[in-house]
């Protein structure tokens, strides 16, 4: 799992340690120093409209990723 985070942000501090509390893998990426590109903005703007639709059957978007 990648974790973008911004070091002085108590909220990315608490779920830093949560997530290495319950051994949740993840990969941390500071966001001042590695902004996301506007293809991974995209990327996930549509990942999450998938996981927003109100179907019981993924969406047609959700099939392509």
């Amino acid at each position: 799992m990648q974790f973008i985070c911004y070091d002085r942000c108590t909220t990315c501090r608490k779920a830093r340690e949560w997530l290495t509390g319950h051994a949740v893998a993840f990969d941390e990426r500071p966001i001042k120093t590695e902004n996301p590109t506007a293809d991974e903005l995209r990327s996930w703007q549509q990942k999450a409209a998938c996981l927003c639709a109100a179907s019981s059957t993924p969406a047609e978007c959700c099939t392509a990723i």
